[in-house]
């Protein structure tokens, strides 16, 4: 699971949780938003399961929702993540 130190040197092991970060979500997760999705989506084009991302099962429905949609309007590719929103690759190996 993610780990984030804040500030005041707690440690949160999900970022990802929390009533305001879990309505963000469920309001963002629109199958129009491609850039915004693909986060929730592997280089391979499998979506990510909720405990990697450490968000609600509420949240994690809207984003498999919303892939999905957005898969079948052609939006967003089945097979793997869109060209310009891959990881970069070490180019040295």
């Amino acid at each position: 699971a993610p780990v984030v130190h804040t500030s005041a040197g707690k440690t949160v092991k999900n970022p990802m949780r929390g009533k305001v970060v879990e309505a963000t979500l469920i309001e963002k997760a629109t199958y129009t938003d491609a850039r915004f999705l693909t986060q929730f989506v592997s280089d391979t084009g499998k979506l990510y399961p909720k405990r990697r991302l450490g968000v609600s099962a509420k949240a994690q429905r809207a984003i498999s929702r919303a892939t999905k949609t957005a898969r079948q309007m052609g939006i967003l590719p089945y097979t793997e993540r869109l060209p310009q929103f891959r990881k970069a690759r070490n180019p040295d190996v």
